[in-house]
């Protein structure tokens, strides 16, 4: 079929040709003397042709499939260069299954996907050995095959294999059309990288994506046999094969770079070299290269491009912007994995939209294969319809045969027809240089610490990832300022062994919230990504253009402040700590704990000030707690000594215990105990409900029939307190049927009021109806003083066992901790 006249809206060129190799070996005979692959070689820029590199391609695949015993699923890994296109090309030729994985995936995720496709064979690079190797003993112990750089000079000097028509299969039918020629993985929704498998028919309709623009648009100069293609983006990934192969419909050629990611300097040696006159790149190479250019004050390259096309993610709107401004045509390309390219923009340089697409198939208004349904505000979500004729193989999800894309739409105001993508309906992360990361797998693992309430990784159009993270302020408790961050470093550390190295969260990307701002969740307890990124945008912005920019700080020498300048720095970073307004701060005279510091914050106000003054001690703050007392240890520069403060702190502890012997002694006298020795209904009364641990006691209660019923003692709105519960048990996927108001009841907790803030009436029958009393609030936190501990915790457990005491059969107590049960009798 000649080229000028075949035709791949209608499906006619993909089912003449039948199968992708079919279809280069064809293009090769065609443009048989035309140059098809430029590469990078000594620091210029060598060619081979199409003849050329179909001689190459198949005397490889007659060597392999002599030498390795070829069958089943080839893996292959290695990186972006012309090696990597001719490795992959004569793989396919042997009509076995190829399966590409990114470089970029962790060694977990490599043994997941080689579990999935159970491949025979795996080529490799020396460079990646090791890791193939010890996924590969793992996952499948397929023959690990390690492939050493070509040497292109001489096998272009190779002749062509005189019995290649009998070591390879090259007689093609319409069963090839569906037959899985390539295995392409995504990050899909699942823990790891999903593999996901291509027909011919798939890959030849993305060859022809090109074509189908321009049988809908003739008036456009799309393509020719002419023109020089700039690709910046991997084999491995759709957007790489998509050069390749509308490229070689018309016979124009593709320049490969030495190695990717390239450098601006690399791609602009690239497009001067070669005099290329299309582009197509992601979006994080776009926004990289304006300053680029800005600074070399020289266009002429990119402005000989007849276009650029952006795709893998969403370009900013400034960025393309700037280009089209600097008479750049550029626009935008949208597809997946799943579906192939679907949508393009207005390839026609008077056209000003690059960031709206429409299907490929306009022109054809009973075949485009693309649809919408409404989202609500103004959004539309795509789907491919069933008898779309470049979707994967056996992605189908919806009841109809299509496919959901989860890809969210508005139709573009001032372009009807053409629609702007604004998000997805799942987790996945759009990163700026058009890879995915899927936040899901991730904030599971972080989630795994005891030490994380909840998590929400962000990186969506950014160039890395950044995590939110909220601390179990109950089991925070337990451990000191120090312990806390490094449990949660260790949990984002676990999480990265485990996902794309595109997708790591860096340390200083890890924000830990103050304990009074939550992460926002749905009533299943999932984290609200989008939601959260909104809430807390000043953080996120501002860590965002630290790790890009540097931290910009005060002076860091307080020495010579004057005391007005020492009270006003303490009272603008204390109230920025905790989050309350100055005036608040300034005119509080007692200790910030009062106001809400904790551990945590207490060390981030530390690390502040410490950032000023020479010498603060880890533990300034527990020393110090009042704004008058910190300014006044930051002038003198004296702090009281450290053995002296120990023996203060001993010696108030000693008196405080004492005087609770004493209080005992009068309040408690000895109790006497008549129990029946049949077993009888218990009645509980439960502190710490709608904490991690209180909240599975409260389960393994309402689980035991032995239990009549269980008072909740909650903190909060007395109108509030039943809902906090199931808010509790919710966040925690625990059985919320379990919370039946005939066995449970929340009551407020005021343990300091008397008759725990009841009415005396609703006390003393309280008193005569629990029999156990399951205390599960506490604070250990032993930078904290003994004082703050009285107040808090010590003072309200002993009007607990003031309510526990019966002289005659009194209630059990059991108190507690993280790391002991103290079984106590009143």
């Amino acid at each position: 079929m000649p080229s000028n006249s075949e035709c791949f809206s209608d499906q006619s060129a993909v089912n003449y040709y039948k199968a992708f190799i079919h279809f280069l070996r064809i293009k090769c005979d065609t443009y048989a003397d035309r140059v098809f692959v430029r590469y990078y070689s000594n620091r210029a820029y060598e060619t081979i042709t199409y003849a050329e590199f179909d001689r190459m391609t198949t005397n490889l695949a007659c060597k392999w499939i002599k030498e390795e015993n070829l069958s089943g699923v080839v893996s292959y890994i290695g990186d972006h260069c012309v090696d990597y296109l001719i490795t992959m090309v004569a793989i396919m030729k042997t009509r076995l299954t190829l399966f590409v994985i990114s470089t970029r995936n962790s060694e977990a995720a490599i043994v997941s996907l080689l579990e999935k496709t159970q491949p025979k064979i795996f080529f490799t690079t020396p460079k990646y050995k090791t890791m193939i190797e010890n996924a590969n003993t793992k996952a499948c112990g397929a023959k690990v095959t390690v492939i050493n750089p070509f040497d292109i000079n001489a096998m272009l000097k190779e002749p062509l294999n005189p019995r290649y028509d009998e070591i390879l299969d090259m007689h093609f039918s319409e069963e090839d059309l569906n037959q899985a020629a390539l295995i392409i993985h995504s990050s899909g929704s699942t823990d790891f990288p999903k593999p996901i498998y291509v027909s011919n028919r798939y890959l030849i309709n993305v060859c022809g994506v090109l074509s189908v623009y321009k049988e809908q648009n003739p008036h456009v100069d799309v393509i020719d046999k002419d023109d020089v293609i700039l690709s910046t983006g991997p084999l491995f990934h759709l957007a790489g094969l998509f050069n390749v192969c509308n490229g070689a419909v018309v016979g124009a050629s593709c320049v490969y770079l030495e190695r990717l990611p390239a450098s601006q300097t690399d791609i602009d040696f690239a497009l001067r070299y070669n005099k290329c006159t299309a582009l197509v790149a992601t979006p994080i190479i776009l926004e990289e290269m304006i300053p680029y250019l800005e600074e070399k004050k020289d266009l002429s390259a990119i402005q000989r491009l007849k276009y650029i096309i952006s795709g893998g993610a969403p370009l900013k709107r400034e960025v393309g912007d700037w280009f089209q401004d600097h008479s750049v045509h550029i626009c935008s390309l949208y597809g997946s994995t799943e579906m192939g390219v679907s949508m393009l923009a207005n390839l026609d340089p008077q056209s000003k939209n690059w960031y709206s697409v429409r299907s490929i198939y306009s022109g054809h208004n009973e075949k485009r294969y693309i649809a919408f349904e409404e989202e609500g505000d103004g959004l539309k979500h795509l789907y491919v319809t069933a008898d779309c004729p470049h979707l994967a193989i056996d992605v189908i999800n919806r009841p109809d045969g299509g496919y959901n894309s989860n890809d969210l739409f508005e139709e573009d105001p001032d372009n009807p027809g053409y629609y702007i993508h604004r998000g997805r309906r799942d987790d996945i992360l759009l990163m700026e240089n058009g890879e995915k990361t899927n936040p899901v797998p991730m904030e599971n693992t972080i989630r795994q610490s005891p030490m994380v309430k909840q998590v929400a990784v962000l990186g969506s159009g950014r160039q890395c990832t950044l995590a939110l993270i909220s601390i179990d302020t109950e089991y925070a408790m337990d451990y000191s300022p120090e312990e806390m961050i490094s449990m949660v470093h260790k949990a984002v550390r676990k999480a990265n062994e485990e996902c794309p190295s595109h997708s790591t969260i860096l340390p200083k990307m890890v924000k830990i919230l103050p304990l009074s701002k939550p992460l926002p969740t749905t009533d299943k307890g999932n984290v609200m990504r989008k939601r959260a990124e909104m809430i807390y945008k000043d953080i996120v912005e501002k860590t965002y253009k630290e790790i890009l920019e540097g931290s910009v700080d005060e002076p860091n020498d307080g020495s010579s402040w004057s005391n007005e300048q020492i009270e006003s720095f303490l009272v603008r970073n204390s109230a920025d700590v905790l989050n309350l307004p100055e005036p608040s701060v300034y005119h509080h005279q007692g200790s910030l704990f009062d106001l809400g510091l904790n551990s945590l914050t207490a060390i981030q106000l530390r690390n502040i000030i410490a950032n000023h003054f020479r010498d603060v001690p880890r533990n300034f703050l527990f020393q110090y707690s009042t704004l008058s007392s910190m300014k006044e240890a930051l002038i003198s520069k004296k702090q009281e000594d450290a053995a002296v403060l120990v023996e203060k702190r001993y010696q108030q502890t000693q008196a405080l215990a004492q005087s609770y012997i004493d209080r005992a002694a009068k309040d408690f006298p000895v109790a006497e105990n008549k129990y029946r020795t049949e077993e009888k209904e218990s009645v509980v009364l439960l502190t710490g409900a709608t904490g991690s641990l209180g909240a599975f006691i409260l389960r393994d209660l309402l689980r035991n029939p032995q239990v009549k019923k269980v008072y909740c003692l909650v903190r909060g709105k007395e109108a509030e307190l039943y809902d906090r519960l199931i808010k509790s048990f919710k966040s925690r996927h625990l059985d919320t049927s379990l919370l039946n108001p005939e066995r449970v009841e929340a009551l407020p907790m005021r343990l300091n009021e008397p008759y725990l803030g009841l009415t005396k009436e609703h006390y003393e029958q309280l008193k005569g109806e629990v029999t156990i009393v399951q205390h599960c609030a506490w604070l250990l936190d032993f930078n904290m003083t003994i004082e703050h501990y009285d107040r808090e915790c010590i003072s309200s457990f002993y009007t607990l066992l003031k309510f526990a005491y019966r002289q005659a059969n009194p209630m059990h107590v059991h108190f507690i901790s993280s790391t002991k049960e103290f079984p106590l009798l009143c």
